[in-house]
This record gives structure tokens, sequence and C-alpha cells, in this order.
């Protein structure tokens, strides 16, 4: 199932039947896909933020350039709050570290 959600060009349903060196049928790979998807309740992604984007953009009826602009505006963004966020992580991680190592005397306050 990863295979036909990750890859470009999914491989057919018959190479897995293939590996698995015919120990399942067609049939069955099939259903079994189809009982992990129903079990999961079809929910197998999450909505990223240029989803949102394009949902809001769709219903305030924009032009594509703004739609388009739009985009790398968002892109640029969530690079910048990537990057703020591994900014804090090491931030936090350095402050742990120095807490950690840091012989604390008992001193009245």
């Amino acid at each position: 199932m990863n295979s036909k959600y990750e890859e470009i060009y999914p491989p057919d349903v018959g190479e897995f039947v293939y590996i698995t060196d015919d120990t399942y049928t067609k049939k069955q790979l099939l259903r079994m896909e189809h009982l992990v998807i129903k079990l999961l309740g079809f929910d197998v992604a999450v909505p990223t933020s240029n989803v949102f984007a394009e949902m809001y953009c769709r219903q305030l009826g924009v032009s594509e350039s703004l739609k388009c602009m739009t985009q790398v505006r968002l892109d640029v963004v969530l690079l910048v709050f990537t990057a703020a966020l591994q900014i804090y992580e090491y931030l936090v991680l350095s402050v742990v570290n120095i807490v950690d190592n840091v012989s604390w005397v008992n001193t009245p306050l």
C-alpha cells in the first residue's frame, strides 16, 4: 500500500503476488489492502498547508497568479519556521547539557 501512495509509478498487484512467491493470490492481496484501508477509516494522509491554501484560494476566487504566489510564500514561511524549530531544539539541548554538567552548590536564596 505504501508503494501505491509514495511511488509515481506504483507496481502492479501482480508484482506483489510474484514477490510473495504466489503465497497470496491477487484477490487476497486486494482484499487485505481493502481491510487495512477500511480499518484506517480511509484516513491515510494528513492535510498539508498546501491543501488548505488551495481550498482557501478556491473559496476566495483568487487569480491563478495570486494562488501561485501564495504557494511560494507559504513554502518560504515553512522553511524559515522549520529552521527556527531546529534552532530552538539545539538551544534546549544545549541548556539541558549545561545544566546537567554544572556543579550546583547549595546556597541559600
